[in-house]
């Protein structure tokens, strides 16, 4: 039975993420934890790692196994929590392979970058890519209106969020 530390050291390795947090357990069960986001952490609202667009990536022995032991070819990669990003399907085969699709996946969605805006005292964060000048128009346009009528900052930006 080896340890999966040389997995999380190879996982550090992985390019494109703004924070990297890496963590390897082999208590219970063996795995390694990727906690990654693409923006700055000076930009996260309140600080906190879940406002940002983030991935939560967990490796793991295959099919279930307890222990990781390197006679074993394969582990399973799982993204197991996400915001803002694409989605990442399951993935069992080599711990090389399983890192190129882990970087291919980064890779495809580190191109979205955020700009924070102030919009009457309402910070909201644009994904430049995939965003129109009609589409900010018709945000900030709702976001003045439901301040005029006396919503509260809190609620306009529970809304801007769900856009």
């Amino acid at each position: 039975m080896a340890l999966m530390t040389e997995i999380a050291e190879k996982v550090k390795s992985l390019n494109g993420l703004s924070f990297m947090n890496v963590q390897v357990s082999d208590n219970l069960i063996s795995s390694v934890s990727l906690h990654g986001s693409f923006d700055v952490k000076d930009s996260w609202a309140y600080n906190i790692f879940h406002n940002s667009r983030y991935c939560i990536f967990m490796i793991r022995p295959m099919k279930g196994k307890r222990y990781y032991d390197t006679s074993d070819e394969k582990v399973e990669v799982e993204l197991i929590s996400s915001s803002k990003v694409g989605k990442f399907r399951k993935y069992t085969g080599s711990v090389d392979k399983v890192l190129s699709k882990m970087q291919d996946w980064i890779n495809s969605n580190k191109g979205w970058t955020c700009e924070l805006l102030d919009v009457n005292c309402v910070s909201t964060f644009i994904m430049k890519e995939c965003v129109t000048q009609d589409y900010v128009e018709a945000r900030d346009e709702v976001i003045s209106e439901a301040l005029d009528e006396g919503e509260s900052i809190d609620w306009v930006w529970s809304q801007v969020a769900q856009w």
